[in-house]
């Protein structure tokens, strides 16, 4: 009967530590969460309205702190004008992320 009563114990607190465990633990390095839009996007986006000579467009895509989105059109245009460029075709060839920071490697043709 003392055998009997040991296995019940035993068998209690399994069940108990069974219980205690709650669900999935976390991970010890948690995987990184997605960017969205990712790097390329951006770039590949950005580079498509610069191309287009819509730089309306081109301004979402930029952090410009101190200029308004009519300021931008205007100065992009001047930019473009003054220096001649023109993006005829461009290739992303790489992007790398480093935590908060991104690379975005690319071929551009030009005019």
């Amino acid at each position: 009967m003392q055998s009997f009563g040991n296995y019940i114990a035993i068998l209690i607190v399994f069940m108990a530590l069974l219980s205690c465990g709650g669900g999935k633990a976390e991970p010890i390095i948690p995987e990184r969460k997605a960017i969205e839009p990712s790097p390329t996007k951006v770039v590949e986006e950005f580079l498509k309205a610069v191309k287009d000579e819509k730089f309306d467009k081109a301004f979402q895509y930029v952090y410009a702190p101190y200029s308004d989105k009519d300021g931008y059109v205007i100065q992009m245009k001047n930019t473009v004008r003054d220096n001649q460029l023109t993006i005829l075709d461009f290739r992303i060839l790489g992007t790398q992320i480093f935590d908060r920071t991104s690379i975005v490697v690319v071929e551009l043709t030009q005019k």
